[in-house]
């Protein structure tokens, strides 16, 4: 998966070298999930009502089980800018879709960058991502169960005077929305949570497999390589 640069940040639990397992009470629950990047960007869940179980998929790897209740990590250091693209695996696994749940939050409050779960529109899963000033770019609505790939590119182009924020969505592979808000986006947020908003609610119920963030706008041939390698390790076709 090489695409010049690492990415910022790198989180995927697939073996036992990246994350920390409790071994009292509950033996299943994770206590830290490791930055693989090399940035020191762990997650850990700031108590032990949100620590999520491990669970495994069919596939034998292992994703995190976020029960929708507590589940959180926090404790992030990344600091990223406004150019950045993001990729998640996930699976939203609510019955009958509970709206504006946070899969990943960032810092910000409505201008937050961040992945969430919309209202389902008849779909048993729904991905959408926040970019600025609240706008929603709704990514897609699926009716099957199992783990997909959701990404995104986001720009701040007022660096260029036209003052807008330009998203471009992609949904296993294929490019599926583009959207101006008609605002910047704001620069400098940080990543605040998996699984919440980072101050304590929407909390996420599903799993999560996956997540990358990359501090720059990857080229259509990285992106490609990146979706190539997320499906290949978690058995899904794009």
């Amino acid at each position: 998966m090489n695409v010049g640069r690492p990415p910022k940040v790198w989180f995927g639990i697939k073996s036992l070298n990246d994350f920390v397992l409790n071994t009292a009470p509950d033996p299943d629950t994770v206590s830290l999930i490791k930055d693989k990047s090399g940035n020191g960007n762990d997650g850990i869940p700031p108590s032990g009502s949100a620590q999520p179980e491990i669970a495994t998929e069919a596939n034998g790897k292992n994703v995190l089980d976020m029960d929708g209740l507590a589940n959180e990590f926090k404790s992030f250091t990344h600091t990223y800018g406004s150019d950045t693209t993001w990729f998640l695996v996930a699976e939203e696994t609510a019955v009958g879709g509970i709206a504006n749940d946070y899969i990943v939050g960032g810092s910000g409050g409505a201008a937050s960058p961040a992945f969430i779960t919309g209202f389902n529109n008849g779909g048993r899963q729904d991905y959408e991502f926040f970019l600025s000033g609240g706008y929603r770019l709704i990514l897609k609505t699926v009716a099957s169960a199992g783990l997909h790939i959701v990404a995104i590119t986001h720009r701040d182009e007022s660096s260029f005077g036209a003052n807008d924020g330009v998203g471009t969505g992609y949904f296993d592979g294929a490019q599926v929305a583009t959207a101006n808000p008609g605002s910047a986006i704001v620069s400098g947020l940080s990543l605040t949570a998996l699984g919440s908003n980072g101050v304590g609610g929407d909390f996420y119920q599903g799993r999560l497999a996956e997540f990358l963030i990359y501090d720059r706008i990857l080229p259509l041939p990285s992106i490609d390589r990146i979706h190539r390698y997320l499906a290949n390790q978690w058995n899904i076709t794009i």
